[in-house]
């Protein structure tokens, strides 16, 4: 799972000086929010296990899914996705902290996630860049280790309709793979 930057996130709050109000209110924030994304994933343990073989397939295969998001993609959208993207045991991918800051980065998370049990996330400037990703949202796979062999769908629609297309139109192994996925979210 990708709790990395999450559970990094409460440990740097944890470290901070707690005199001022503001930092006890953001690791109040983290822990709130770290709190229920664990108890989020105690409740999606049996899905998570009996889809086992297509996830641990995913990681054999080096196929990989991205679905990139940034802070200017609508506040319901990025719910939706996020919901979507847990579905399938991926995060949401931003290129960057909000403001360079995570703690506005903590902040809009815990405040944008709250209650929907979803809302994974990795930063990762280099797939961004890697990919040519210049807008988002977009949802892209790539086939293993080349660069050059990954197919991507830019657009404000729902993850399916993202995997669908790739599933029709993609490169075969892609195609396959998102078939795959569609079967792994039960959408």
């Amino acid at each position: 799972m990708h709790f990395n930057l999450i559970l990094g996130l409460v440990l740097i709050c944890s470290s901070l000086p707690s005199s001022t109000f503001a930092n006890e209110l953001m690791l109040s924030d983290v822990k709130s929010f770290v709190a229920g994304i664990e108890q989020k994933q105690k409740k999606s343990t049996n899905f998570r296990d009996a889809n086992y073989t297509i996830i641990d397939d995913k990681q054999s295969s080096g196929m990989k899914i991205y679905v990139f998001v940034s802070d200017s993609v609508p506040d319901e959208s990025l719910r939706k996705m996020a919901i979507d993207a847990d579905r399938i045991g991926e995060p949401l991918t931003i290129r960057g902290f909000i403001n360079d800051s995570i703690k506005d980065t903590t902040i809009r998370a815990s405040e944008l996630f709250e209650g929907i049990g979803a809302g994974e996330f990795s930063v990762d400037p280099e797939a961004f860049s890697d990919f040519k990703i210049n807008s988002a949202p977009a949802v892209l796979i790539s086939g293993g280790d080349d660069m050059e062999n990954y197919d991507v769908v830019y657009g404000n629609i729902p993850l399916k309709d993202s995997l669908e297309i790739i599933s029709r139109e993609g490169k075969k192994q892609n195609a396959e793979f998102a078939c795959k996925l569609i079967e792994l979210g039960k959408f």
